[in-house]
């Protein structure tokens, strides 16, 4: 697939160019604000493409399949319109939009291009197998969850509104992802010396109920994220994302007995990764892997512009709860 890259800065040569690699993108041309960034990051990811400084001559002169967009949150607004103008496919790292009006804006002016949103943790693995496990109704229906998330981004998330959107908005987008959409939020903030302890209590749609704590915290030098999900027949736990425990309710044993059953999912340790693991279990990897098959049309994109709006429409309802 002929792509062409609006935007090079340390996340998308940290995580996305590599990633873009794996999944064996041809990459055309890259567009940032000064020519020897571009020049450079096509020496880095092996590319004879051309390089841009003008994103506008960029779509008036390359022939690609699709644009990948990975810039500020307030600059990528006017890029994607011209994109989507020149009718072409396009990923835009989150978010999508500074508001819920914003997003539906830009859902609007997609015509029949495939488009998607950088929500890569529904691409992890240990999600896509608890999605395959909600899915395939392999062990009854949802009843309950708590999701823990807490790190320190002090450094660019300045209020509660700027960690929701910044931030927690992959753990919001991954919730409405796995249990559904979310009918009546409660909650409770406390903000002090900079630090945020946001505790949400959910109803979604289908009847389950939820625990959300949200911690933005100097406390925290490394991202921590715990999820559960309990079902009428099991306990699904994913720690760290890199493990998936569920514990099978079994019918009633006795302690005699080695009838209590529970299956450990991880991935092995192996140094032919060639550094690559923590791309693929973060979901970077699939990320790039399912927008390439949806331009293909061979899947339809799920994190597309318009399910978008349902993510940001969380966070504001979240802002609006606990102001």
């Amino acid at each position: 697939m002929r792509v062409a890259l609006i935007g090079a800065g340390f996340h998308a040569r940290t995580n996305l160019f590599p990633a873009m690699k794996e999944a064996d993108f041809e990459i055309v041309a890259v567009t940032t604000r000064r020519l020897e960034s571009a020049e450079r990051a096509l020496r880095d990811i092996g590319s004879t493409g051309r390089a841009y400084m003008d994103y506008t001559q960029m779509l008036a002169e390359e022939q690609m399949d699709a644009v990948l967009i990975c810039l500020q949150p307030a600059d990528q607004v006017e890029v994607v319109r011209s994109c989507l103008a020149a009718g072409c496919a396009v990923y835009v790292e989150k978010p999508l939009g500074l508001s819920v009006g914003q997003a539906k804006e830009l859902a609007e002016l997609v015509t029949d291009q495939v488009t998607s949103v950088g929500f890569m943790k529904r691409y992890a693995p240990v999600y896509t197998k608890l999605k395959q496990v909600l899915v395939q109704n392999t062990y009854g229906d949802l009843r309950s969850f708590e999701l823990r998330f807490a790190c320190d981004a002090s450094g660019f998330c300045h209020d509660r509104a700027d960690f929701l959107s910044l931030a927690a908005i992959h753990q919001l987008d991954l919730i409405r992802f796995l249990a559904g959409e979310v009918a009546e939020i409660t909650g409770v903030s406390l903000e002090a010396d900079g630090e945020l302890h946001l505790q949400l209590s959910l109803r979604m749609t289908n009847g389950a109920v939820g625990q959300v704590t949200l911690i933005n915290s100097p406390l925290y030098t490394r991202e921590v994220e715990e999820l559960t999900l309990r079902f009428e027949r099991a306990v699904c736990q994913v720690e760290e994302m890199e493990h998936l425990i569920i514990e099978e309710k079994q019918a009633p044993t006795s302690w005699q007995e080695l009838e209590e059953r529970q299956m450990y999912y991880r991935s092995p340790m192996s140094t032919m990764s060639g550094g690559m693991k923590d791309l693929y279990l973060r979901g970077f990897v699939g990320e790039m892997k399912h927008f390439q098959a949806a331009v293909q049309g061979d899947v339809v994109s799920h994190s597309d512009f318009r399910d978008n709006i349902k993510t940001m429409q969380l966070i504001q309802d979240i802002l609006d709860t606990v102001r």
